[in-house]
């Protein structure tokens, strides 16, 4: 297996089983980049924000072992959407 950092894998599996709704706000998914939505979320937590990316909420289907991912990917994937929903400086 390739050995990635932590941002490229956050941003593969994001490609792969995240952005098609975070990328257009698809049934009402908080959009990458949306610095308010993401601050609302951040401030429930990480954990809680894991846990919701593993077991799904909302409209969101549970993501683990989508396309091969664990738990340990789906959290980078998390990372990756927090680090590009910061405010710009």
């Amino acid at each position: 297996m390739m050995s990635t950092s932590r941002a490229d894998d956050g941003e593969a599996v994001y490609q792969k089983i995240c952005q098609f709704c975070h990328e257009d706000g698809i049934l009402g998914s908080p959009m990458i980049g949306d610095v308010e939505e993401w601050e609302r979320r951040r401030l429930k937590g990480i954990e809680h924000l894991y846990q919701s990316a593993i077991d799904g909420t909302g409209h969101m289907p549970e993501r683990l072992h989508r396309r091969g991912f664990d738990e340990t990917s789906i959290k980078h994937a998390v990372d990756y959407l927090l680090k590009n929903s910061e405010p710009k400086n």
